[in-house]
């Protein structure tokens, strides 16, 4: 007992210790015309939360529901018989996700502001009224409200039909009895805005005689609305509102959000603004950006703080002043953690009471909190956070205004031609006029192609080395493409006095970085960054120069084949001398992309260029690890590591603090560094206890658990000020393997469950031409598909901090690997390598979606690397290579007979569909307007093999040959157009093949153990006729479709070899009483055949061989399967369909069999129209059809396809359609919501509803 005790004093002492240490947080001073500061009152927050007891008679529902079950936030507030009245927004527990319940207005009163009586039922809610079109489903949302002179109360709240969000007016004289007015901007220019998105509308108020009333100005009255920017409107009546508009006749805007502040996002308008004696004020909400580079690093991304603005009384659209740092921020628990992860103060309401002002705001869009400010005793703002870099330092990024649409005009010129010194190149001023421009990040050949000084390798036959149109770097030597990139950019003044950083993020291959005229750093290997102190050459509140010397890979290699390397693939990295290099391998040519590869070898700047400050002490590669406590995972001892730099004259003392945000867990201690000096420090849970969690949110990958993230701050302070600060977002969670398995194939699990590897290969953009938006799409469309784990092939790249950033977000699990294969040399540098292993590792050990490392790709190791990695990490596991400790070879390739996947016949090298095959695939073809994109019509049809064999990888896949062969099996084809669409038919086949043969064995359920299948290869690198789930300019084929059919969660499957159906389970959770539904249909679309049986399914399992389908002797030579998967309630839950010949299969040798051959006759598919209803709405800069498509028809409708496309019959790119390529029978509809960027959209669309037998329907969209 005494021990126990001693230890508890231990601990308190160590706190003590600690909290004393910790730098105290920026004060937040507020200016004259502010108010604030608004001061939590201690021991009431949050005033009101959820309640699911209270039941309500809901009209639209028709029943009783908990209608402020889930969530209570976003509250509006007024006066009333001198006790403050708050309307809060509450929502049911109708579905999951922001916006997708239905919300309605509850109402509270307080007598002192912080005790609240709460009424059982809402007071504005969707009902069966005239405004049941705006209103349902989504209901009544986010309120303001004030009131006149006369007693009249004014509520501005939001309508959510789910389609477009509208502002709109209703009025009450006791805040109970409420009438709807409908839209705000109704009649307003005839109706001009009546449908555009529009939100949170802040009337103009001002105290009179101590109540805040409504006021006019200029004989009008006045409101502020918006949310990703603040605009105005005017009335007569407060019901009918007239938006103001600019000059050019378009929306006028009071303010918009700022990149590097708090409001970087959105500017969303609070409460009533106030008219002071300094001016109009309006309290707003800012978000910051979820981008780092484009937000304010002091506040976590995405996070809602609120800010103030001032404007002119005599003109109410004239901003006097504004807010840099908002003056309330999240910072209480429950502000931090709720619906909204990210964090929120949303402020909405605002009353005068007892000669105070009550702030009433949003929690995390799940509860309500108040803040009060006293006049009387005016205070700061929230603190700023100690450490975190100030507005001034945010880092500026200079990428260029060509392509990226950045800051700065980067220019190039090829250092053979240029005759200057560097000194004089790389200083402000310097005549750079006739260099070429230039895209940064980038390559040098992307910026020629651009400039036209070579065609586009990407079309036809341009790229093919034998046709000569663009040089290549091993025939031209280094020299033809070593460039000079140079760009002037202005730094602050507030730089001054500070350690001004430059920090290039990646540049290949070898680079001198001129500033101002001096050679400040050099850089080799591809995959290394740098930061470089440039204090000393800076020019802080001036103009400002960087000039970069760029040279090539140092050995190039060839396209010749070598005799080495693996068995048929001595083609693939051409001479295999591009390995000596720490390079992209695949950029001398391979097999899945263009054999004779990239003519620069993307010789380039490709990553970002930043610039920021710190003081004098400097933080630097953060790491959280996370030991869990076996069995139960229900604690979390946490390890922070980070490295402290002392880039002084001098020694220094600082104080490094961590905090986790939302967890009130703080830590610090104190350290010395020498002059120079970098060193890392640890806080371990037994030097701080508070490091140790209790039931920790777990992250899981997809459709295994919640994706649970947190964020550790650490702050450096010197002197109690400010120095530095770094942020980073983990995951706690476990993932281990091991080859425990009967045949000894490697095994994953994830905290503590065994993991079904449903995986795949990426490959990076050849020419590296990348973007957020394109790795956004990719990862989208991934997630869509089902897949939970990229392998980064060997011969790729280490992707971006987005990339990994997106997978921790969405599930998705991933497999570095490290720049060597079987089929080129190894670095001819072993410090170089190990140094861009090790900048890469410390980049990315932080995201939970790491999971496994791996040296090389079908090779060894480089000595010296695992020991490294472990150093570094050491939370994951590692192998050799890509095929060793429990990972087979891989194979097939190639297009093959699909039936070869249901008999394990698919490779020549013999089974592949057992263990944990590392590469498995099969090509598609892209659809008819990507392959008009990539090629000239003549050479489209006829098929031109060379043209087609080059964009094929050399002919690889078969495109020209045995993939023509199995589309010919639909029928000889008459043109393109035809070809493509059966083209699809083929590449949806084979990916659903190969899935459900994957899921049948799943784990020891079926013929044989499988742990997990990475199918080759994931995306396009170039564009090519063998294409994937999507096609290198991001339109999905059938294959993105079927393939998220094949592995969803839940699933119902059909074996073509053994005429079985069997179900199939992701979840970590069993099912019982499910029953599965099978039918057949003939070709003129008449059920032939049914049969159903009930059955339980395994947690994480397989039933395998449920039942047979005996089809009937007469049935047609083409007929159709539906499976249905019903729960125990009797609701389908999933649904697969399959088209079937009745051609034998007579093996491996033949073309032949029901996936493969005989469905000529699907041409006797009568022709049908399908019934289309659709509606569109946009949201948070998002554009979306939501569309129901029926079949009232006897007749089957094949094969039905959806396509977004602009006013040249292009597709729009890239959309995310929920589902295509779909079939649907007599009677049968699906919904489907077709997502695309509103900036990607074009001013007129088109919506087209087609199939195999469906006539074309074609809609206008108007964006």
């Amino acid at each position: 007992m005494m021990k126990k005790y001693l230890w508890l004093i231990a601990w308190l002492t160590s706190c003590l210790a600690v909290f004393a240490q910790q730098p105290q947080p920026l004060a937040n001073p507020l200016p004259a015309w502010a108010f604030g500061g608004f001061v939590r009152p201690e021991g009431v927050n949050p005033v009101i939360t959820p309640n699911p007891a209270t039941l309500f008679n809901c009209p639209m529902q028709g029943k009783p529901v908990a209608w402020e079950e889930s969530d209570t936030f976003n509250p509006a507030a007024a006066v009333m018989n001198n006790q403050i009245h708050v309307l809060y927004r509450a929502e049911d527990n109708s579905a999951t996700g922001i916006g997708k319940r239905t919300s309605r207005i509850g109402l509270a009163q307080s007598h002192n502001g912080t005790d609240m009586k709460r009424f059982d039922a809402p007071v504005l809610y969707p009902a069966n009224d005239a405004m049941r079109t705006y209103d349902w489903p989504g209901g009544c949302e986010d309120p303001r409200v004030c009131v006149t002179d006369q007693g009249l109360f004014v509520m501005a709240y939001t309508s959510w039909n789910r389609q477009v969000p509208r502002l709109s007016i209703a009025t009450s004289t006791d805040l109970k009895n409420w009438t709807k007015h409908g839209p705000a901007f109704s009649k307003a220019y005839n109706g001009r805005f009546k449908d555009m998105a529009s939100k949170s509308g802040s009337i103009v108020t001002k105290l009179v005689k101590g109540k805040q009333v409504i006021t006019k100005l200029n004989g009008r009255y006045f409101m502020y609305w918006g949310e990703h920017q603040v605009c105005a409107a005017y009335s007569d009546n407060l019901v009918d509102w007239t938006p103001v508009l600019d000059d050019k006749n378009q929306l006028a805007s009071v303010i918009k959000p700022r990149a590097g502040y708090f409001d970087s996002a959105l500017t969303e308008c609070g409460p009533p603004a106030v008219v002071t004696e300094n001016g109009i004020l309006l309290l707003y909400n800012g978000k910051n950006h979820n981008n780092p580079d484009k937000s304010d690093r002091r506040f976590t991304t995405g996070a809602y703080c609120a800010g103030q603005v001032l404007m002119d009384i005599a003109n109410p659209m004239q901003v006097k002043a504004r807010l840099d740092v908002p003056f309330f921020r999240p910072m209480e628990a429950f502000e931090k953690s709720g619906q909204y992860v990210d964090g929120t103060v949303f402020i909405e309401g605002l009353v005068y009471f007892k000669k105070k002002w009550y702030l009433y705001y949003g929690c995390a869009d799940s509860k309500v909190g108040v803040a009060i400010y006293d006049p009387a005793k005016k205070t700061p703002g929230d603190p700023i956070p100690a450490g975190m870099r100030d507005t001034g330092s945010s880092p500026i990024v200079l990428k260029s205004a060509l392509q990226h649409k950045g800051d700065f005009s980067w220019r190039m010129k090829k250092a053979g031609e240029v005759t200057d010194a560097p000194e004089k190149v790389s200083v402000p001023g310097y005549g750079a006029s006739s260099w070429m421009p230039a895209i940064v990040p980038g390559t040098v050949l992307n910026s020629l192609v651009h400039n036209k000084v070579y065609p586009e390798p990407y079309y036809g036959t341009n790229n093919k080395l034998t046709n000569n149109k663009i040089p290549d770097l091993a025939q031209t030597g280094r020299d033809f493409y070593t460039y000079w990139f140079r760009t002037e950019f202005n730094l602050p003044a507030s730089y001054k006095n500070k350690t001004v950083w430059m920090h290039l993020e990646g540049i290949n291959y070898r680079a001198e970085v001129w500033v101002n005229g001096h050679l400040l750093g050099n850089m080799a290997g591809m995959f290394r960054d740098d930061a470089i102190n440039i204090t000393d050459f800076a020019n802080p509140g001036g103009n400002n120069a960087v000039a970069i010397k760029v040279l090539p890979v140092d050995m190039p290699g060839t396209v010749k084949p070598k005799q080495w390397g693996a068995a048929g693939e001595f083609h693939n990295g051409g001479d295999g001398n591009i390995g000596l290099n720490t390079t992209m391998l695949m950029s001398v040519g391979w097999d899945f992309t263009f054999m004779d590869g990239i003519r620069d070898r993307n010789t380039g700047i490709w990553k970002d260029i930043s610039i920021y400050t710190t003081d004098k002490a400097v933080l630097r590669n953060p790491f959280i690890t996370s030991e869990l406590r076996k069995p139960g995972y229900d604690q979390a001892r946490e390890t922070v590591s980070v490295e402290v730099v002392n880039p002084t004259t001098g020694p220094l003392t600082c104080t490094v603090q961590g905090e986790i945000s939302g967890q009130n867990i703080r830590f610090a201690k104190e350290v010395t560094l020498f002059r120079g000096e970098t060193r890392e420090i640890r806080f371990t849970a037994d030097e701080f206890p508070q490091l140790i969690l209790n039931n920790p949110r777990l992250w899981w990958p997809r459709f295994k658990g919640e994706q649970a993230l947190y964020n550790l701050t650490l702050t450096a302070t010197v002197n109690g000020q400010k120095s530095d600060s770094v942020s980073t977002r983990f995951g706690i969670r476990e993932i281990t393997s091991d080859t425990n398995t009967p045949d000894k194939s490697r095994q994953f699990y994830v905290n503590g469950k065994k993991l079904f590897v449903r995986g795949s290969n990426w490959i990076p953009e050849a020419m590296l031409r990348n973007s957020d938006e394109r790795t956004y799409a990719e990862l989208r469309y991934t997630q869509q598909s089902g897949i939970n784990l990229l392998r980064m092939w060997g011969g790729g790249i280490a992707e971006s901090d987005y990339f990994f950033r997106l997978c921790d977000e969405m599930g998705i699990l991933v497999w570095q690997e490290f720049w060597m294969t079987g089929d080129t040399r190894h670095p001819h540098d072993q410090a170089l390598y190990l140094s861009n292993v090790s900048s890469t590792v410390k980049r990315l050990r932080n995201h939970p979606s790491l999971a496994y490392y791996v040296s090389s790709n079908e090779s060894t190791e480089m000595p010296g690397a695992k020991e490294l990695i472990m150093k570094l990490d050491g939370t994951r596991g590692y192998q050799m290579q890509s095929e060793v400790d429990g990972v087979h070879d891989g194979s097939p390739y190639k297009q093959v007979n699909p039936m070869q996947h249901y008999e394990n016949t698919a490779s020549a090298r013999g089974s592949r569909l057992d263990g944990f095959n590392p590469e498995y695939g099969a090509p598609t073809l892209p659809t008819v307007e990507v392959l008009r994109e990539m090629m000239d019509e003549k050479d489209l049809w006829p098929i031109n093999k060379e043209v087609w064999d080059y964009l094929d990888g050399g002919g690889f896949h078969l495109m020209s040959t045995l993939y023509t062969d199995l589309t010919n099996q639909y029928g000889p084809s008459k043109g393109i157009d035809e070809f493509a669409k059966k083209g699809q038919l083929v590449g949806a086949m084979n990916s659903k093949s190969i899935w459900e043969n994957w899921n049948y064995n799943k784990l020891g359920y079926g013929d044989r153990y499988t742990s997990g299948l990475l199918f080759w290869y994931h995306n396009c690198p170039v564009r090519q006729v063998c294409a994937r789930m999507w096609d290198h300019s991001l339109e999905p084929t059938a294959s993105l479709y079927h393939t998220q059919n094949a592995l969803e969660p839940l699933h119902a499957q059909f074996d073509y070899l053994k005429n079985t159906v069997s179900v199939c389970n992701d979840y970590l959770q069993a099912f019982t009483n499910y029953k599965v539904t099978a039918q057949v249909y003939n070709i003129h679309s008449k059920k032939v055949y049914e049969k159903s049986q009930s059955t339980d399914i395994p947690a994480d399992g397989v039933v395998n061989d449920l039942f047979n389908i005996e089809f009937p002797a007469n049935i047609s030579q083409v007929h159709f399967i539906k499976l249905r998967l019903y729960n125990e309630k009797g609701k389908e839950v999933a649904s697969t369909f399959y088209w079937r010949s009745s051609d034998k299969y007579e093996g491996s040798k033949t073309l032949t069999g029901p996936t493969t051959s005989g469905f000529e006759s699907l041409s006797q598919l009568k022709q049908t129209r399908l019934k289309t209803s659709f509606k569109t709405r946009k949201e948070n800069g998002r554009h979306y059809i939501d569309a129901e498509i029926r079949n009232n028809t006897p007749t089957l409708a094949f094969f039905t396809q959806l396509q977004l496309l602009d006013a040249q019959g292009k597709p729009v790119r890239p959309s995310f359609y929920t589902d295509n390529f779909f079939s649907l029978l007599p009677g049968e509809s699906k919904k489907i919501t077709i997502e695309t960027s509103s900036a990607d959209l074009p001013p007129q669309a088109t919506f087209v509803v087609k199939g195999w037998n469906v006539e074309a329907d074609l809609f206008s969209i108007s964006k």
